[in-house]
């Protein structure tokens, strides 16, 4: 099938996805069922069972396998889309196994950064040890946009035996990391930090137990952000491996509102994903998600012009 102009809302979702809405809505503008779909693919000597095209549309599972990759390719000619129009919502495929437990490389989730690895290297915290289990993240922005104060609440998990430290990367900052003060609150205490010349700050914590492999605890941390700064318009947790729970809230000062809120996917290698999130009458801007791979996940916001 040649290719069509595409409405708007479609063409939004396969620029900014998720998947499985990109895909719903791509169905509804062929006008075909899912068992026509399944005809067309058959056809194309890519079969794939209606219920699973089901499960794709509704997003309790993706095209992952090579078979399954192949089935998606076709279908995007069945629907009249361009070429990787909906593979490139996928990125690469999910990590299984023994593979998906081990954490990613921090390239996967910073800008390459020669000093940020010569900071971990020298803080002797190259690797983490401990996996999120769960976080809550809790920004204030003041009457300039200005982001002031970041709180993370983490329940972590040890990898392995004998852990006693943690480490704690913040980047993607409006302010100066020199302005920039981190400190524990419960759970453990601030031991070494590292500022680097192209914007990241790099702490060491001490718990205040040593946690065998699979023991879990408690920390929390606040940072205290430049008053100079830019007016922010994020605020993201990033992961190495992947979080059962990531909660985000971000307060605003009443004299300066968010015109837009954005819920913020980025899976380590896919496609970013935004949703719209209202603002709430308190002026509290949050999200709520679960399950997640490794990647970035938050909130972002506009200003207004």
């Amino acid at each position: 099938m040649s290719e069509q102009t595409l409405p708007d809302e479609l063409t939004r979702l396969l620029e900014h996805g998720p998947f499985h809405e990109a895909l719903a809505a791509a169905v509804a503008n062929r006008g075909l069922t899912l068992a026509r779909l399944q005809h067309h693919l058959a056809l194309r000597a890519s079969p794939v069972s209606v219920p699973t095209l089901s499960c794709w549309v509704r997003g309790t599972r993706q095209p992952e396998r090579p078979q399954s990759r192949q089935a998606l390719a076709e279908l995007e000619g069945v629907l009249g889309l361009p070429p990787r129009a909906l593979s490139d919502l996928l990125g690469r495929p999910r990590r299984r196994g023994r593979d998906a437990a081990r954490p990613i490389a921090d390239a996967e989730l910073w800008q390459p950064s020669r000093s940020l690895h010569d900071a971990l290297r020298e803080l002797d915290l190259p690797r983490p040890d401990l996996r999120v289990v769960s976080v809550h993240v809790r920004q204030t922005v003041d009457e300039r946009g200005v982001e002031r104060e970041l709180r993370h609440v983490n329940v972590m998990e040890s990898t392995k035996d004998d852990t006693d430290r943690m480490r704690v990367t913040i980047g993607h900052l409006a302010g100066s990391t020199e302005a920039t003060r981190l400190r524990a609150v419960t759970g453990a205490q601030t031991g070494r930090l590292r500022r680097t010349p192209d914007g990241f700050l790099v702490a060491e914590l001490l718990l205040d137990a040593t946690l065998a492999k699979g023991g879990r605890t408690i920390v929390e941390y606040a940072v205290q952000l430049d008053a100079a700064g830019a007016p922010s318009t994020e605020c993201t947790a990033l992961f190495h491996r992947p979080v059962r729970q990531c909660l985000v809230e971000v307060f605003f000062d009443p004299d300066r509102l968010p015109a837009r809120g954005f819920a913020l996917r980025r899976p380590a290698g896919k496609h970013e994903q935004r949703v719209d999130v209202p603002l709430s009458s308190a002026g509290v801007l949050r999200t709520a998600l679960f399950d997640q791979p490794a990647g970035e996940y938050g909130l972002t916001w506009q200003w207004p012009a």
